[in-house]
């Protein structure tokens, strides 16, 4: 019982001593007071713009570094002049941190719409139509502009691709060098770019160009110099493209333009970026030389293949690089006619051009005509006929020979042919073409008839037959009616028919039409009309190549392929003929 209550007695007594086993002394340690952190006073100073100077943007320094202004991070709005500056402490010294300005426009379907600005620097773009984000780095100087934008969105992509610090420094220096080429800017001045620079419509064109080839190669390829060494190597093939369009850089690209688009891949393909363009189907580089030495080559002998169907016959013609020859055949039932034609010798011939009110033959140089070059957009050629300003336009339908569209392809052909049994070429070309309008032309010494009246509405049957047909006036043609006659033979049977019609033509002036009547429709096909231009006195013969378009066509059918395949054409045809 006694040791319970000596050890209660000895812990109390040890809390009322705190067991310090010490004197009575004061030994309490003073806390010392903390050190106030210390705050570094920052300053950005800059300007924005884009197409121009922007006023009344809003600029945050993006300290968290996410890609908005989040509350309380410093922000401030650019003046008339799109100027800023913006005053924060903080108590890191030397902060990171992105520049943003963002801006509604106010005119977002013009070329200040920025194409792709929001989505090519991976700047996500969320808001309404017309607002427009760009971005900038520290070292940009304050400046934020269209190419801080760019040369942040592929800082990104460095980024993204773990490239080391070392690594992104001789990245950023290398496009530099190459955005200054692209833009064609002093590589030392190239982000501080003043609102008069981005102003000029060259400056306009070559962004609104940059930013549409860096969507298209983004889909393409992770490398993050493809955009700029795209637009660099082929910069005069889009500038032509554009030019051929008419409307402008804003309107062509808006129409996402295949022909873009192969070029792109063309590139990306010679620079190793690609191994094969995407689509197959698309004209690239190689298919375009193919189709140029086989149909615009320098000795204008073409390598073509043309076969029609009407009702159950078939008419082929084969261009097989010689100039003055053209095969011709006529598949009908068992009967088959095959032939070389000779062109014999070339008749200098002229054309109407309307815009320039005059006859011209493109042999010549001195009559102020230029070709235009044919322009390339996707699979399709553009040019004019020649002499004229009339469009026309060919579509190319490229097959591969093992490919099931080409073998179905075949299958349609007519089998009298026997197509299918040739080893064609890797790569074949359908073609439809399309003339837009009619064209007159005339040998450059025509042939004419002295008529003795003064207008078309002069003319009669009677004396077309005396002109036309002297051997026929007056005793061996009968009139069926007011423009329709008939030719007589020696012995008084009929051995033609033919209608005349009066009409206007390209030049303005009157057209007379003369055709013969001819019941059978496969003959009815190959019936060429005579054409006459009718002035004062005077018939002149002219050739009118109406307008067409061989899609109206389904049983027409135009290839061309490597030359090298027209001698097996000519020998296979000339066989089947034996």
């Amino acid at each position: 019982m006694f040791k319970p209550k000596l050890l209660s007695l000895l812990i109390a007594t040890c809390l009322l001593t705190a067991c310090s086993g010490s004197d009575d002394k004061d030994d309490t340690t003073p806390i010392p007071e903390p050190t106030p952190p210390t705050e570094y006073a920052h300053n950005v100073t800059g300007q924005v713009s884009y197409i121009g100077a922007i006023a009344g943007a809003n600029v945050c320094v993006d300290l968290n570094q996410d890609l908005s202004c989040s509350e309380g991070e410093p922000s401030t709005t650019t003046d008339t002049d799109g100027k800023y500056q913006i005053d924060w402490k903080s108590e890191t010294e030397k902060p990171n941190y992105y520049l943003l300005a963002n801006w509604v426009d106010s005119a977002p379907s013009s070329s200040r719409s920025a194409l792709a600005v929001s989505a090519a620097s991976g700047y996500a773009n969320t808001s309404t139509t017309g607002n427009v984000n760009i971005v900038a780095l520290p070292d940009h100087a304050g400046y934020i502009n269209a190419l801080t934008n760019i040369e942040f969105s592929r800082y990104r992509k460095m980024i993204e691709a773990d490239l080391t610090p070392q690594q992104v420094i001789e990245f950023r220096a290398k496009l530099k060098t190459l955005y200054a080429s692209g833009f064609k800017q002093v590589e030392a001045d190239l982000f501080s770019l003043s609102p008069e620079i981005t102003l000029q419509p060259t400056f306009i064109d070559t962004l609104l160009l940059h930013d549409y080839l860096l969507n298209l190669t983004n889909e393409r390829t992770v490398e993050i110099l493809a955009a700029i060494e795209v637009l660099i190597a082929a910069f005069e093939a889009f500038e032509n493209l554009i030019l051929g369009y008419g409307f402008g850089t804003d309107a062509y690209l808006q129409t996402n333009p295949v022909a873009v688009t192969n070029k792109v891949e063309n590139t990306l393909v010679s620079f190793g970026y690609m191994e094969a363009p995407i689509d197959d189907k698309a004209m690239n580089s190689v298919d375009w030389d193919n189709v140029y030495s086989s149909m615009h080559n320098q000795t204008d002998a073409s390598h073509v293949l043309n076969i029609a169907t009407v009702r159950n016959s078939h008419f082929v013609s084969l261009d097989y690089g010689n100039a003055d020859q053209t095969l011709t055949g006529v598949f009908s039932g068992d009967a088959v006619m095959i032939f070389d034609n000779t062109s014999g010798e070339e008749v200098p011939t002229e054309c109407w051009n309307e815009p320039m009110k005059k006859w011209i033959n493109t042999s010549r140089n001195d009559q102020g005509y230029v070709l235009k070059e044919p322009v390339i957009e996707g699979n399709q050629l553009k040019t004019v006929y020649a002499g004229t300003e009339v469009p026309v336009e060919i579509n190319f339908h490229k097959y591969q020979n093992t490919a099931a569209d080409w073998q179905d392809l075949l299958a349609n052909l007519p089998s009298d042919l026997k197509l299918a049994s040739l080893s064609w070429p890797s790569q074949i070309y359908r073609m439809d073409i399309k003339q837009t309008a009619d064209v007159l032309c005339r040998e450059e010494d025509p042939t004419t008839y002295e008529t003795g009246v003064e207008t078309a509405s002069e003319l009669s049957t009677g004396l077309i037959v005396e002109l036309l047909w002297p051997f026929a006036y007056p005793e061996s043609y009968v009139e069926d009616s007011t423009n329709k006659f008939t030719i007589l033979d020696s012995f008084g049977q009929p051995e033609s028919q033919h209608e005349w019609s009066i009409s206007t033509s390209q030049n303005g002036g009157k057209l007379l039409t003369i055709t013969e009547i001819v019941e059978d429709p496969i003959a009815s096909q190959m019936v060429q009309p005579s054409y006459y231009l009718v002035t004062s006195n005077l018939l002149t013969e002219v050739e009118l190549n109406t307008a067409f378009d061989t899609t109206d066509n389904k049983q027409l059918y135009r290839f061309t392929y490597d030359q090298s395949f027209s001698n097996t054409l000519h020998n296979h045809f000339k066989s089947l003929a034996k």
